[in-house]
């Protein structure tokens, strides 16, 4: 989620000889699809069983004996419902489901920006799992002393891509041929980090859409000018060539970036010998 600190990893060549962080898009959606079956096992067995279990008159002196009688005397199943840990578990599970859907590829064709925005639930289901176990009913809020670091790192990572990410920064943008256009942007002095070719960047531009950003390779980095070569054989490429002014060549047009975030091919440098591979197809026919 920490793309930030995925980037600053890659730098080290050790990790990186273990952890193939070309993978984290796959291991993301693996996670995501295990957590959410866990988390509602988790459920059924609290609604099934441990509700059911402790809402029995004979079992109130062992409950109130392990609740200090935090759900009241005599608890109902409704009780357990309504507590803390029962209404915070059934919202961020039920969150959990909506991110879900929203993430399916289906979804993402039809409309980029529900996808894009859907994401957003994860910080209140952060904060609901966080509250789960505040009211510490069977031992401390162990969850929320776990999250507690990585999602400070993710909440000021996203807070420094929203700030700059949004800020509008002039370009041009030039028809190369047919299939492909240039995009070159001067980065702003007080943009600390460099950009390297062989890194990719998060592209928005605001004519287009203000919610969608798409990742674009860095091809060529000249002192502080970064540019992008894309071929236009998608939707909102296609509308991103429009952009140029019918019968020229060139024009101008404002974006946002975020990143630059690591890529295999930028330690290339770090090697004496690089081996490029081309792959071309021949078709022969025979008459």
């Amino acid at each position: 989620m920490s793309r930030y600190f995925s980037t600053f990893l890659r730098r080290w060549y050790h990790i990186s000889r273990f952890i193939n962080w070309d993978l984290s898009q796959r291991f993301h959606i693996a996670i995501s699809c295990l957590a959410i079956v866990l988390a509602t096992l988790h459920a059924i067995g609290h609604l099934s069983g441990t509700f059911v279990y402790g809402s029995r008159s004979n079992r109130e002196p062992a409950v109130n004996n392990v609740v200090n009688g935090a759900l009241g005397p005599q608890p109902q199943y409704i009780d357990y419902i309504r507590s803390l840990p029962g209404i915070t578990g059934l919202v961020a599970l039920g969150l959990l489901y909506t991110l879900a859907i929203l993430s399916m590829p289906q979804v993402r064709k039809w409309n980029y920006e529900v996808f894009q925005l859907g994401h957003l639930l994860m910080y209140p289901i952060i904060g609901l799992l966080c509250a789960h176990g505040s009211a510490a009913l069977l031992q401390q809020p162990m969850l929320g002393y776990f999250m507690a670091f990585p999602t400070l790192l993710v909440v000021i990572e996203r807070i420094v891509r929203v700030l700059v990410g949004f800020r509008p920064l002039p370009a041009t943008i030039r028809i190369l041929d047919s299939e492909t256009v240039e995009i070159k942007v001067d980065i702003p002095g007080e943009i600390i980090w460099k950009y390297r070719p062989g890194q990719w960047v998060f592209l928005q531009v605001p004519e287009l859409s203000l919610f969608q950003w798409h990742p674009f390779t860095i091809s060529v980095c000249l002192e502080r000018q970064v540019q992008l070569h894309i071929k236009t054989d998608g939707n909102w490429t296609k509308r991103l060539r429009d952009l140029v002014p019918k019968g020229q060549s060139e024009g101008t047009i404002n974006i946002g970036l975020n990143g630059p975030f690591g890529a295999p091919a930028e330690r290339f440098y770090d090697f004496s010998h690089t081996l490029l591979v081309r792959n071309i197809l021949m078709v022969s026919t025979a008459y």
